[in-house]
């Protein structure tokens, strides 16, 4: 597939997909993370760098997250499936945890942030799904 081609699946620019391929920036919407998982037929947690593609996978797309982010984004999945949470509630809780990695709160663009910092962002998402899903009578 070619940066153009992916780049009309998922609906951003041609240059935009360049720029992710190229480490220049980093997709700021989950929903294009998302689009580009589906579009490239590889799960999410692969995409974000979270598991190790097939031997002779080949896509257009570096994953989007450094390796101890995917590692804490999996691991709290992983939490999530362990606790019997459904299909929907786990696909929302990652939704969440990748848009906090990109936190525009913060004075410093995703790229520059410090790795804790990011880190300190994932797990602020974190304490708030267990506290929605605590309400829903799940332990975490």
């Amino acid at each position: 597939m070619t940066q153009g081609g992916l780049a009309r699946a998922i609906g951003v620019e041609r240059n935009t997909v360049s720029r992710w391929e190229n480490g220049g920036v980093r997709p700021r919407d989950p929903a294009a993370i998302a689009r580009a998982a589906a579009v490239l037929r590889v799960s999410i947690d692969w995409l974000i760098g979270a598991e190790a593609a097939d031997p002779g996978e080949s896509t257009t797309v570096e994953p989007l997250l450094s390796a101890p982010v995917a590692a804490a984004v999996r691991g709290y999945l992983a939490r999530l499936v362990a606790a019997g949470c459904s299909a929907e509630q786990i696909a929302e809780s990652e939704r969440l945890l990748l848009a906090s990695t990109r936190n525009r709160l913060r004075s410093s663009s995703a790229r520059s942030r410090a790795l804790q910092a990011t880190l300190d962002d994932l797990e602020a998402a974190w304490r708030y799904v267990v506290t929605v899903l605590a309400g829903e009578g799940r332990s975490l």
